[in-house]
């Protein structure tokens, strides 16, 4: 994982033994994984969630191509540019 030491890793995995739940685990779920006197916390727990779900649909990371071209319906331009 991105930006994660051995000592959360070891607890993430203490908290989700299996991928599945891990997967299947709230951002906010990641953030409350205890790791000694601390939790995970919400930047590291975004970080991790990032890099389990990156390129699924519906993430707001990418755009479907179908979209695009409702956009450029929409604004009258048909996607070309102006000359």
């Amino acid at each position: 994982m991105p930006s994660l030491s051995a000592d959360r890793a070891a607890a993430l995995l203490a908290a989700f033994p299996c991928l599945r739940t891990l997967l299947g685990a709230p951002e906010a779920a990641l953030a409350a994984v205890a790791c000694g006197n601390r939790r995970l916390g919400p930047a590291a727990a975004a970080r991790v969630f990032a890099a389990l779900h990156y390129g699924e649909q519906g993430d707001g990371k990418e755009e479907d191509e179908d979209d695009d071209e409702e956009k450029d319906e929409e604004d009258g331009d048909g996607g070309e540019l102006a000359s």
